[in-house]
């Protein structure tokens, strides 16, 4: 047990590949990861490394199928311990964000107006004021709309949730460029302003914030 908690510990280190944790560039090197374990043994772990049971899984199409089986009861842990160590602000942010992956997947999506174009669509719910990730959920297919949704159309469809705002619509400070008229939205759109939790989560694991 010990010694997967030190595999587990390289990465709070970040680095490009995984052949830089070990590299002795003046530049690039890491004194932490050799420290922590040998080259060799962090690749034999990383081959024979698994959250499930393979035996226990179910082949795709069969009833009952979970995508993510393979990442045990690690993931909802994970997902569960987030929202316990840190109390949000008021105001939180939820969207969508894509995490990098290039392998085989059934649920890998692309997206070309990403900047990061192929990986796996993660829906976050973070504190919009310090962008901490409290919740996230990993998409793997597609879902009806939530019944509890509120629903307006601006340039598409948008579905809305708060438990802060109420249905009824407000003025947006924007004129209908042919009628005139001031155009009403409900009121939860005002707090779109809030809606960059997630953007700025995104940013701190890129490292682009400090």
């Amino acid at each position: 047990m010990a010694e997967m908690k030190r595999f587990i510990a390289m990465g709070f280190v970040v680095q490009l590949d995984i052949s830089e944790y070990w590299t002795t560039s003046v530049v690039n090197s890491t004194p932490f990861s050799p420290s922590v374990m040998p080259r060799d043994r962090f690749w034999l772990l990383m081959c024979f490394f698994h959250l499930a049971n393979n035996n226990g899984q179910l082949r795709r199409g069969n009833a009952g199928q979970n995508p993510l089986y393979k990442l045990g009861s690690l993931y909802k842990n994970i997902v569960c311990s987030f929202g316990t160590v840190f109390r949000p602000h008021q105001h939180l942010s939820m969207d969508e964000e894509m995490v990098p992956w290039r392998g085989n997947l059934s649920f890998r999506v692309h997206n070309p107006d990403k900047p990061k174009k192929n990986g796996i669509k993660a829906y976050m719910l973070c504190d919009a004021v310090t962008g901490y990730c409290l919740r996230f959920k990993l998409y793997t297919g597609k879902s009806g709309t939530p019944d509890c949704a509120n629903g307006y159309h601006d340039r598409k469809v948008v579905y809305l949730l708060s438990t802060i705002e109420e249905a009824a619509k407000a003025p947006c400070g924007r004129v209908a460029p042919r009628t005139g008229t001031t155009i009403e939205n409900p009121a939860i759109v005002n707090a779109f302003k809030y809606m960059g939790g997630v953007d700025r989560s995104d940013q701190m694991v890129s490292g682009d914030v400090l």
